[in-house]
């Protein structure tokens, strides 16, 4: 969850981050889920800043 979050500080801030955080974990739900339900952020911001395939390095093939 905190690499998830902390991807999104620069645009929401950490304490809006934190929040979402701490609903998902509350809440048992997905990070992008409590993230929309907080209205902190879009959809569609979302899906664009936390985009998986640019929070890891290249795997070996």
């Amino acid at each position: 969850m905190g690499a998830v979050s902390n991807v999104c500080c620069p645009v929401i801030g950490y304490d809006k981050a934190s929040v979402i955080a701490h609903r998902a974990n509350d809440e048992g739900t997905t990070l992008r889920a409590a993230a929309l339900a907080t209205g902190f952020i879009d959809a569609a911001d979302y899906d664009r800043i936390v985009d998986p395939s640019k929070m890891v390095g290249h795997l070996p093939s």
